[in-house]
C-alpha cells in the first residue's frame, strides 16, 4: 500500500490504522507509521530473520491497495488483484507506441496510475526517473530532467502538462510518450500539444 510522506500527518497515520497495517517501509528520518518499521536509506539496518521466500499467487490475490483521495467522504481503500495489474501492464504494452526507456514519475506513488505506470517501466527493464519533491512542482526543473536525463516517456496531470507545453514550447527534448491522467484532458490541450510537438 503506497503511502505520500507529503500528504498530512494525521491522513496517513488514519490510513494505516484502517488498513490494519503492520509493517512499513519508512524512509531515513520518516516519523514512525508502526512498532515493525524498516528504515530504508543510509542508516537502515537488516531485518533480523530468515530471507524472504514469496510462495505461490493466484490472479485473484492482492497485489496492494489503494486509498482514493477522499474527495467525496472518507479516503477508502481499495484493493488491486495480481490479475488487475497484470492485465493493466499488458494493456500498457498494447496501447502504446513504444516500452519506456527512460521513465520520469512525477506523480505520488499514492496515485495508482503512477503505481501502474510504474510496473510498466519495471516489467520492461527501463529506468525509473524520482524527481525530488521541489522538481515535481518546478515545471522549469522537469523541463531540465526531459533534457538531462533523455526522458522517453512520463505521466502527469494535464494542467501540469499545460505548463510544461507553454515554456518548453522551443525545447528539443521531449519525451516520445506522454500520459494524462487524474483530470479531465481538454481537446485544447490535445490540440496545443501537436501544434508545439509535432
Amino acid at each position: 500500500m503506497p503511502l505520500d510522506p507529503t500528504y498530512p500527518s494525521e491522513r496517513i497515520q488514519g490510513t494505516v490504522e484502517v488498513a490494519g497495517v503492520s509493517v512499513a517501509l519508512v524512509h531515513g528520518d520518516a516519523p514512525a507509521l508502526t512498532d515493525n518499521d524498516i528504515v530504508l536509506g543510509p542508516r537502515a539496518q537488516a531485518a533480523p530473520g530468515a530471507a524472504f521466500s514469496p510462495g505461490p499467487v493466484a490472479a485473484d490475490d492482492e497485489a496492494y491497495v489503494i486509498f482514493t483521495s477522499g474527495s467525496t467522504g472518507t479516503p477508502r481503500g481499495v484493493p488491486v488483484s495480481h490479475g488487475q495489474l497484470a492485465a493493466s501492464t499488458a494493456a500498457r504494452y498494447q496501447a502504446y507506441h513504444s516500452a519506456p526507456d527512460r521513465f520520469l514519475v512525477i506523480s505520488s506513488l499514492a496515485f495508482d496510475p503512477s503505481v501502474a505506470g510504474l510496473f510498466w517501466a519495471l516489467t520492461s527493464g527501463c529506468t525509473v526517473v524520482l524527481p525530488t519533491d521541489a522538481e515535481a512542482h518546478d515545471p522549469d526543473a522537469l523541463l531540465e530532467l526531459f533534457a538531462t536525463q533523455d526522458i522517453t516517456h512520463t505521466l502527469l496531470v494535464p494542467t501540469l502538462y499545460q505548463a510544461l507545453l507553454e515554456r518548453g514550447a522551443e525545447q528539443s527534448a521531449w519525451p516520445s510518450q506522454v500520459i494524462v491522467a487524474g483530470e479531465a484532458c481538454p481537446l485544447r490541450l490535445v490540440n496545443r500539444h501537436f501544434e508545439v510537438r509535432r
